[in-house]
């Protein structure tokens, strides 16, 4: 909330326990430069006063100017000053709600009442208004652009849902005049990229809202335009897109814009209320990890207002510490859900040095420094269990230690670390942290299959990507079992053709410096695919490099597994070491004749932006018993993996002591998806050691 400093004689007192809030009614002009005026007056929710909010970025709380309220000088932000200027020009006297007004910042008590005030004061106002700022780079020329694919939308998709299939999306595509105009797209990104999105306070400003206006400088948009946008050109990455001169902006469509997150959030919250569904509060917490508030307790207490007050166990209190508020707010979570998921958003292994003095399974419920994401609410088309069909078993000793029972199911045996494994869009990489992982992975596998049965190469892949077949939330639920399918052939397509651009550039290393005819003799620089291609076949006789060990076995495997192999006798053995054996039920049934070449095709985006949400912020590791998995970034080798009962997915735990320290969450293929008692038999059967369900292990600190 804004932090401006009122004269308190602005304000008299309201009723505590009451639902008294202020409203204040601008004084119109229609000249910027005139002193902005206001009058305030105090309402009472319950007699349902018309009114509209603002949803705003404060700015720098440095920089203010003053206003005139009742008579008395109030100093606000310029960028509230600018939206009040821009108000004030709407015809006729319009009552409004702004924090920063309306509540006395100077009075902690004031906060405390008001702020669990915030769900009826947007959900009862009659607009809630999103103030980006004034115009510039281009702001009308972007609202232009969102107007004229909405137009598109409108012609293509008659029922007006948003539904998208591929004939929607195309058809949208060919109604929208130049729809890659490179000036519009980028004006869009900096319209989409303003500090307004990065705030933690608009999350539940915009889901609590009935009816949602953009106003930016002079114009102004229905937000309902921009959410359906941000929709459909995520949605985009699923198509097969028209070769254009400006290939190049594409990816900033969707997965480019800082806002599409929350948009595509938004709906995902809407669409779950609407059917009655209750909103787990974790998920909720997790989207204000990476957005801007000025009072870190405000990433809680800024999102309690679409929380369940069944699942909450306090109220927002600026009298107590942070630490105490992500303590309570913690515990809170375990106490009404029964469940211990809550640590899975904890833990030291994200960054060095790690903050040791804190507790280690209490979140700090901000972004971690590596970048990564957890799995706790990972979509998948098969879901996520680890534990998730067993009741927690925990204790809270002496205020700060958890005693949790659970399976311990390994320990790290070896782990590779990279901070650059990060951007995976680009085709032609070398990737050295790429062949490590392989290399370990092979070198607990020996090209046996994996512990599950299935062939170590496909649960390398299933590991890139953390088994996730969808980008968002858990849409997969809805699909059949057919369309989930498709969609694993879809990524594993895109998965062959991410491997072989890795070792096209890394046998490009290993060619001729000087071949006549070469595109970039005397060069090392990354090439098209083509080009690329044309060039290292002809310049590189893969069979006798491999013979004389130029390279690794795997990048030869990687190069020759493609239908550009004309030798089919060996395309069919190099799939074969994928799939699984075609005598053998549980072997893919591979459904293509063309694969793992085409780098504009929609399975490279989209297994290229799964991999790029699953990698950064996790180090690849092993187990002895050829488990492979992502922990964090900084987990070591000798530390434990556990199951807690009560916990959707495996945690990484180090022995400090006589207890434990949490490391952090984990993706381990073949102890994601299996009930407790399934998880302890599959382990018993590959010689793990394995306590008994409900083994208790030593507390965590």
């Amino acid at each position: 909330m804004s932090t401006s400093n009122p004269t308190t004689s602005i304000y008299e007192p309201l009723r505590n326990g009451s639902d008294e809030i202020r409203l204040i009614t601008i004084k119109p002009s229609s000249e910027l430069g005139d002193e902005i005026l206001c009058n305030i007056d105090t309402v009472e929710l319950r007699t349902s006063p018309a009114y509209l909010a603002l949803s705003y970025a404060w700015g720098d709380a440095d920089v203010t100017e003053e206003i005139n309220v009742d008579g008395s000088s109030l100093r606000v932000t310029t960028n509230l000053a600018a939206a009040l200027r821009r108000l004030r020009c709407w015809k006729g006297p319009t009552r409004f709600w702004i924090d920063a007004i309306c509540i006395n910042q100077t009075s902690v008590l004031e906060k405390n009442h008001q702020l669990p005030l915030m769900r009826s004061i947007y959900s009862q106002a009659e607009r809630v208004v999103m103030w980006l700022g004034e115009e510039e780079n281009n702001s009308s020329l972007a609202i232009t652009f969102i107007n004229r694919w909405h137009d598109a939308f409108v012609a293509a998709v008659a029922d007006k849902r948003l539904e998208l299939k591929t004939r929607h999306l195309e058809r949208i595509l060919s109604l929208v005049e130049d729809p890659f105009d490179k000036q519009s797209v980028l004006a869009v990104r900096c319209l989409f990229e303003r500090g307004y999105w990065s705030r933690v306070w608009i999350i539940q400003e915009i889901v609590l809202a009935k009816d949602r206006l953009i106003l930016c400088g002079r114009d102004s948009v229905d937000a309902s335009k921009m959410s359906l946008i941000c929709y459909i050109w995520f949605n985009l990455s699923s198509i097969e897109l028209p070769k254009l001169g400006n290939q190049e902006i594409i990816p900033h469509y969707g997965w480019g814009f800082q806002s599409s997150h929350l948009w595509l959030f938004v709906k995902a919250i809407e669409e779950a209320l609407a059917d009655g569904q209750t909103l787990n509060i974790l998920s909720v917490v997790q989207i204000g990890f990476e957005r801007f508030c000025t009072d870190p307790r405000d990433r809680l207490y800024g999102l309690f207002g679409i929380m369940d007050d069944k699942q909450l166990t306090m109220h927002p209190d600026y009298h107590l510490t942070t630490e105490e508020v992500n303590f309570q707010f913690t515990v809170g979570s375990m106490q009404t859900s029964g469940r211990v998921d809550a640590v899975t958003l904890a833990g030291i292994g994200f960054e060095i040095p790690a903050s040791l003095h804190l507790i280690s399974w209490v979140p700090r419920y901000i972004k971690s420094p590596s970048g990564k994401q957890s799995f706790l609410f990972w979509p998948s088309g098969n879901g996520r269990a680890a534990a998730a069909d067993s009741e927690a078993e925990f204790t809270i000793l002496n205020s700060h230690l958890l005693h949790v029972r659970g399976i311990l199911c390994g320990e790290i045996a070896k782990s590779y670390r990279s901070e650059s494994a990060n951007e995976l869009k680009c085709a032609y990489e070398k990737r050295e942290w790429l062949w490590e992982w392989l290399t370990l992975a092979r070198s607990v596998s020996c090209d046996a299959s994996h512990p599950t049965g299935i062939p170590w190469r496909q649960a390398f892949f299933k590991t890139m990507i953390a088994d996730r077949t969808w980008p968002i939330f858990d849409k997969a639920e809805s699909c059949s079992e057919e369309i989930d399918k498709r969609r694993f052939y879809e990524l594993a397509e895109g998965f062959m053709t991410f491997m072989r651009c890795s070792a096209l550039q890394v046998a490009h290393d290993f060619a001729p410096k000087e071949v006549p005819g070469s595109p970039t003799s005397g060069h090392h620089e990354l090439l098209d695919d083509a080009l690329l291609d044309i060039y290292t076949y002809r310049s590189f006789d893969i069979t006798r490099s491999t013979e004389q060990q130029q390279h690794d076995k795997e990048v030869f495997y990687w190069l020759a597994n493609s239908s550009t192999t004309r030798d089919e006798t060996l395309r069919a053995e190099l799939l074969e070491k994928f799939c699984g054996n075609p005598g053998k039920p549980e072997a893919l049934k591979w459904p293509y004749e063309d694969y793992g070449f085409e780098v504009e095709s929609p399975n490279f985006r989209m297994f290229t932006i799964l991999a790029s949400l699953a990698i950064p912020g996790r180090s690849f590791f092993v187990t002895a018993d050829g488990y492979m998995g992502l922990s964090p970034l900084f987990a070591e080798r000798g530390d434990l993996i556990c199951v807690l009962l009560g916990c959707s997915v495996p945690m990484i735990i180090r022995r400090c002591g006589t207890n434990y320290v949490v490391v952090g969450d984990a993706y381990v293929y073949g102890m994601m998806k299996d009930s407790v008692e399934q998880t302890i038999g599959r382990l018993s059967r590959h010689g793990a050691t394995c306590p008994e369900a409900g083994h208790a292990l030593p507390t965590l600190t």
